[in-house]
């Protein structure tokens, strides 16, 4: 198998994880995505399980835009998680890419305005 098929075959995997709401898929079994999930620890554990993709990727070289694409939302699937786990906001209210940016702003440690310019990038 190709360095190529392999991150593929990762993405893929990756992808299809994001579609689970419920349950435990068997190509990931280290994702708890079951209804006893504390809040906040599936997109914590979606987040990571993308940077193992992403640094599969860095490691091909040359693919920087998927590198650039995959870290934002890396970065959406860890705002998400630290508000749901830290502050209490209601899932349907993360349900757009610029909402965890807007939520965040004075619950997470990171400026407005550095939450400003990563809502910007999703415009």
């Amino acid at each position: 198998m190709s360095n190529l098929d392999r991150i593929a075959e990762r993405l893929a995997a990756a992808e299809d994880a994001f579609a689970h709401a419920d349950g435990r898929p068997k190509f990931e079994p280290e994702v708890n995505a079951s209804r006893d999930a504390e809040p906040g620890e599936v997109a914590i554990q979606k987040a990571c399980r993308l940077l193992e993709v992403v640094e599969g990727i860095d490691d091909l070289g040359a693919y920087y835009g998927a590198i650039l694409e995959h870290s934002f939302i890396v970065i959406e699937q860890t705002l998400q998680g630290y508000l749901l786990a830290r502050t209490g906001v209601d899932e349907r209210e993360l349900r757009n890419h610029t909402a965890p940016c807007e939520l965040a702003k004075g619950r997470v440690p990171l400026e407005d305005r550095t939450l400003d310019r990563l809502a910007a990038v999703y415009r």
